[in-house]
């Protein structure tokens, strides 16, 4: 669990709008958002369990159609980073 990581979700829109974090940085600079293209839209079960639980499992090093041999490669070769954060939900 990280304290320093969030995800932002749009309750209205059932959408994810990206990784937020307060890193540690000079005062006169924004935290870091890392914005997707577009909002991407969540399946209503993960919703449900987004909303239960309250964390999100934001995991890096992915590209787009990821395979599960690539995933599993990844896992294998440690190049996968993952951090279990808490949602944000406006």
């Amino acid at each position: 669990m990280s304290p320093s990581w969030s995800a932002l979700f749009d309750k209205s829109t059932l959408t994810w709008h990206g990784p937020y974090a307060e890193l540690d940085k000079p005062a006169d600079q924004d935290s870091v958002v890392i914005k997707p293209p577009a909002p991407q839209p969540l399946p209503k079960n993960m919703w449900d369990i987004l909303t239960t639980t309250g964390t999100v499992l934001l995991c890096g090093a992915l590209k787009p159609n990821f395979s599960p041999s690539e995933f599993k490669t990844a896992m294998n070769t440690r190049s996968l980073h993952a951090v279990l954060a808490p949602a944000l939900l406006s």
